[in-house]
């Protein structure tokens, strides 16, 4: 698609029980996107610190921080979670980035608990969690949400405008790169 600033690769690090298609689906797509070599970690355990006990969700701020301290010198972090996150004044996120740092997270729960109400295909999941890993990264260059709700930096609020909106970044937010 475009060749992004800087020569540092992308880290995938998946937290928990991550299907190796799904993150082989991922290394793949976000390597296609940010022309960056993407480099799969080991999968790691949760910090404990970051569930939240009274909400039986994730802390997506504790996450980041975990996925900081593995940090290599301008390298770009992306943690895949099969676990409910949320965000303070949120009852739930799909993915959350910290641009100063460039980490963000994913969690694919909720892409998941909708396949089981709604029988979906296999590659609805690998969709959205596409879209959504491709958004947030997008936050860690620099990418703000976008107003055109078919481009893929738009905020998705439900699974239903993630569905909706576009894999591809319109054409404002591709010149930013």
């Amino acid at each position: 698609m475009f060749l992004s600033k800087g020569r540092f690769g992308i880290r995938l690090v998946p937290f928990g029980k991550i299907p190796g298609e799904l993150t082989d689906h991922l290394t793949d797509a976000l390597q296609e996107v940010f022309r960056k070599n993407v480099f799969k970690s080991r999968p790691q355990k949760p910090p404990l610190e970051a569930f939240d006990l009274n909400r039986s969700q994730y802390k997506t701020k504790e996450l980041l921080e975990y996925l900081s301290s593995m940090r290599a010198y301008k390298e770009k972090i992306l943690g895949v979670i099969n676990e409910d996150i949320y965000k303070p004044g949120f009852p739930f996120v799909f993915g959350e980035a910290s641009p100063v740092r460039e980490i963000a997270i994913i969690s694919v729960w909720r892409f998941m608990q909708n396949m089981k109400y709604f029988d979906c295909d296999p590659e609805i999941l690998k969709m959205r969690a596409k879209k959504e890993s491709i958004q947030e990264l997008g936050h860690t260059y620099g990418l703000r949400h976008c107003t055109d709700p078919t481009c893929i930096m738009s905020y998705s609020y439900t699974i239903s405008e993630l569905d909706r909106k576009s894999d591809q970044f319109c054409a404002r937010c591709k010149a930013w790169f």
